[in-house]
């Protein structure tokens, strides 16, 4: 999947999640959350992630900060999930393989089922 490009969905509050932190950032396992999805997108070949931030995005980027092949696109207003999508036009210009769009606070993503 050398040629693929993933979004991942970072820019939430969670505030179902009774945490002042993004919801990217609460921790499962001693890690954030966000950082499973990261592996396993890495582990299916994944050669380049944009990660779109927007609440508390400082936070986020410096969580992320030692991480390879990442891009970070800011998203100021949180209107849904097609917006953030959206928020990443300019990174996709001339961009020919998949794009693969998965929620960063999903820290069950298998490897296996984003090869597929």
């Amino acid at each position: 999947m050398s040629d693929s490009l993933a979004i991942v969905l970072a820019a939430g509050k969670g505030t179902r999640m009774e945490s002042d932190l993004p919801k990217v950032l609460v921790r499962a396992c001693g890690r954030p959350v966000v950082d499973y999805v990261l592996d396993a997108l890495e582990q299916a070949g994944i050669s380049e992630t944009i990660v779109v931030i927007g609440y508390q995005a400082e936070k986020v980027r410096q969580a992320l900060a030692g991480r390879p092949h990442l891009r970070f696109v800011q998203q100021t207003e949180q209107l849904g999930t097609g917006h953030a999508v959206q928020a990443c036009r300019d990174h996709l210009q001339g961009h020919r393989g998949p794009v693969l769009v998965v929620t960063g606070d999903s820290p069950l993503t298998q490897s296996e089922s984003l090869r597929q």
